[in-house]
């Protein structure tokens, strides 16, 4: 029996100290919609919060080490890690994003110890607007794509009020935003980085130039005022922005690669910049941070990051291939080398052949995978190819004729 109550009492100490109720001492409210406070935390707790106020995002800085810390609401859980965006000496976790406001959630403390800060923000609730910002299917690579427009996405919150600087375009930076795969509203997800950056960090503006949501909605990011988007100075590459873009890819690439749809509006986005700017996309450039900087590079290229995340940088070469192609692609549909129809293809696909005996075709997607097709069926000098089996997006169809490779861009609807 006394045994029983030995355990009994320390069962009751472990739950009061894993489920602590932490005392916290505001700061202030860092802007209009952003607010923080201090707390002490122990290791291994589990501390259940509610705010009077809504929160759509929150962020910890913290010293030492962050374990298996995580935050959780309901059934939504996301492990915290150290921001890869930061740019000062202090310890900041990665920014943890709600599709909804939200008023309670639960911090497990994992490895953090002693004095934290608590970062949160309210955007407030907006409908999620991408509609305006998805590639059209059957475009042309080279012209620019579709955009939701800052006056959409920022509809609510202040907007960046600074003198501009402008910069011309070398290299283009891939990054990825590292926040929760799991989030579907990507309006919502550009306000909260807008907040972080803008009130949190006490930055001007929103640091990259464009983020790209999982469906392939692409978003203007930094507001160029009377300027253009894609030379407007931005706050991404290790401190040395100069000569180049930001290009956000949202979600964590880490252990899993970015969709399809996010891959083939990024493609659609470099091969405009790179054939407008008259950039190579398999060159390479000088810059502060490296000799050779690829101009298609990721944000590790500049600095010690994970950023874009492994799964994003293995696929940078065969990125830079196929913003390649896609150019030599869309410049070759304007000379008519060759018909193809319909174009997009739903459930066929016809090709007139050119003069010659030698007719081979490959097709490639935007993550550079390939296959050799066969016609079902000809008819004189067109062949017919069916789509079944192939997935929804855009190819780059190789077509080695007697006289010369030629290619052009398929967009498959299945």
């Amino acid at each position: 029996m006394g045994m029983r109550k030995i355990f009994t009492g320390i069962f009751l100490l472990f739950a009061s100290y894993s489920q602590a109720q932490w005392e916290r001492q505001e700061i202030m409210r860092t802007g209009t919609h952003t607010r923080a406070f201090s707390a002490e935390v122990q290791p291994q707790q589990h501390i259940y919060a509610q705010e009077k106020e809504p929160v759509t995002a929150l962020a910890i800085r913290y010293q030492g080490q962050l374990g298996e810390a995580l935050v959780r609401h309901g059934s939504f859980e996301t492990r915290l890690f150290p921001d890869e965006h930061t740019e000062d000496n202090g310890l900041t976790s990665n920014l943890v994003i709600f599709d909804e406001p939200v008023y309670k959630y639960e911090l497990f403390t994992g490895s953090l110890s002693g004095n934290i800060e608590v970062i949160l923000i309210n955007a407030g609730e907006i409908k999620n607007e991408t509609e305006a910002g998805r590639i059209k299917e059957g475009g042309n690579s080279c012209e620019e794509p579709a955009q939701v427009d800052q006056s959409v996405w920022r509809e609510g919150l202040p907007a960046p009020n600074y003198n501009r600087s402008f910069t011309d375009t070398e290299n283009i930076i891939v990054h990825h935003s590292a926040t929760s795969n799991e989030l579907t509203n990507y309006t919502n997800v550009v306000r909260n980085i807008y907040l972080y950056h803008t009130e949190a960090n006490g930055w001007s503006d929103i640091g990259y130039n464009y983020l790209i949501a999982p469906d392939g909605t692409i978003f203007k990011g930094r507001d160029p005022g009377a300027g253009e988007q894609d030379f407007v100075l931005g706050a991404h590459f290790c401190g040395k922005n100069s000569t180049t873009i930001g290009v956000c890819l949202m979600g964590t690439f880490t252990n899993v690669p970015p969709s399809d749809q996010a891959l083939e509006s990024l493609n659609h986005l470099l091969a405009w910049k790179t054939d407008k700017d008259e950039l190579d996309p398999l060159g390479t450039d000088p810059h502060p941070l490296h000799a050779s900087l690829p101009v298609i590079a990721g944000h590790r290229d500049g600095c010690s990051t994970e950023c874009p995340g492994q799964k994003t940088y293995e696929r940078l070469p065969m990125i830079r291939t196929v913003t390649a192609e896609s150019i030599q692609a869309c410049h070759e549909e304007t000379e008519v080398v060759f018909a193809l129809y319909p174009n997009p293809a739903e459930v066929h696909f016809k090709v007139e052949l050119l003069a010659g005996d030698v007719h081979d075709f490959t097709l490639y997607n935007m993550k550079g995978h390939f296959s050799t097709i066969y016609p079902i069926g000809k008819s004189g000098n067109v062949l017919t190819f069916s789509v079944a089996g192939l997935a929804s997006g855009i190819y780059i169809l190789h077509y080695q004729s007697e006289e010369a490779l030629v290619k052009r861009r398929l967009v498959v609807l299945n």
